[in-house]
């Protein structure tokens, strides 16, 4: 779980018994056991029963991540602030804050209410944008709301400082309203976004979030471009880069380098790339990633397994269930007749361990496994 700069670790562990229907991060907690390294279990230790609580009433593992990582972060704050801890979270309302909530909810308007948590302190409510995207948003009411302000949290890039809650205060349709404000500042981002996912075969990210500003699209074989947009100007020039073996991206990127004085804001990124590089980018629909994304020629892997990380020496580590997608061949061989990709990891193991492999500072030298081509690789 990652807060605020730092990787917390936890183990959920499945007992025979246990229910353990449905994909990893989506099984029922019905049975299962959570454990937690010392430093978590020292800063988390006056919401235990509050933890225990919300382990057996999640629905799935995601669930439960997204309520712990609320936690960590509210307990990390109120020991920066040297705050009472939510010693009283999730006991009854008093009267007087429950009618003052409820008043609230119904300007919101209820039919906008996806779930309350039973401790009522976790509200999300769906929002539209200005061209009818939907949201959701989550409420965090502090033990001493309404005195106190609720904060939401909002999935939006978080590129160029860009924060993900509001916590400026005021009541809850004012917060909403800022969020919904927050929100279409950004619809011209999630158009170009939409744009690539839609008329390109995109590699990475292969389920893209509304977070994320980075694309991979296929050029061709053995070739593929990444770019990093830019959220509050989506459509400007940005930071691009070719990979693939250098016979194939080379005269790509010197097409690029022409025609960079013809690029368009009045355009999409995706236009302007096609019509700079003559190119037009084949799309999910007409090909397949499969088609493009070949394994690495020494793991025969496509993605590599993300490396298991320890928390401290009584650590728990991480499965590769818990983890984000792994690395992907970013290094080919410059044969054109070749183009076999690497992982550059793997790559770097291999090269090492050839008696005639030659290095420079960080970059080895030596020769492809397949071709027996010259090939390089950073090994930083």
């Amino acid at each position: 779980v990652h807060v605020k700069g730092r990787d917390y670790s936890v183990r959920v562990i499945f007992s025979n018994h246990s229910e353990q229907v449905g994909l990893p991060g989506q099984r029922a907690l019905r049975g299962a056991e959570l454990q937690c390294d010392k430093t978590l279990a020292r800063l988390v230790g006056p919401y235990r029963a509050l933890i225990a609580d919300r382990f057996k009433q999640s629905p799935d593992l995601d669930g439960f991540l997204m309520e712990l990582r609320d936690i960590i972060q509210h307990a990390l704050n109120s020991k920066e602030r040297d705050e009472p801890t939510w010693k009283d979270f999730g006991s009854t309302l008093r009267p007087e804050v429950f009618r003052e909530l409820v008043s609230q909810l119904d300007e919101v308007g209820w039919e906008l209410v996806e779930s309350i948590d039973p401790s009522m302190s976790r509200i999300k409510v769906k929002l539209c944008d200005s061209h009818y995207r939907s949201h959701t948003i989550r409420l965090v009411l502090p033990p001493k709301w309404p005195s106190k302000p609720a904060v939401a949290h909002l999935e939006i890039p978080t590129s160029q400082g860009q924060a993900q809650e509001d916590s400026k205060g005021g009541s809850l349709p004012t917060i909403l309203e800022r969020c919904k404000a927050k929100l279409d500042g950004f619809n011209d981002f999630w158009t170009v976004s939409e744009d690539f996912d839609k008329w390109t075969c995109v590699l990475e990210p292969s389920c893209p979030s509304r977070t994320c500003i980075r694309r991979r699209i296929v050029v061709k074989r053995h070739c593929s471009l990444q770019l990093d947009l830019d959220p509050l100007r989506p459509r400007a020039l940005c930071e691009i880069r070719f990979l693939g073996a250098e016979s194939a991206t080379g005269p790509l990127i010197l097409l690029l380098n022409k025609g960079i004085g013809k690029w368009s804001e009045e355009r999409l990124p995706r236009e302007n790339l096609e019509a700079i590089l003559d190119v037009k980018f084949p799309t999910s629909e007409s090909s397949k990633t499969t088609d493009y994304d070949m394994e690495c020629g020494i793991c025969y892997s496509y993605r590599l397994p993300v490396v298991e990380k320890k928390s401290s020496s009584h650590g728990l580590q991480l499965s590769q269930d818990d983890q984000t997608e792994g690395e992907m061949p970013d290094r080919m061989c410059d044969n054109g007749k070749c183009g076999r990709p690497y992982h550059r990891a793997c790559l770097v193991e291999w090269l090492r361990a050839i008696p005639n492999t030659q290095q420079s500072f960080n970059t080895l030298f030596g020769k492809c496994p397949y071709c027996q081509s010259p090939i390089t690789v950073d090994a930083a």
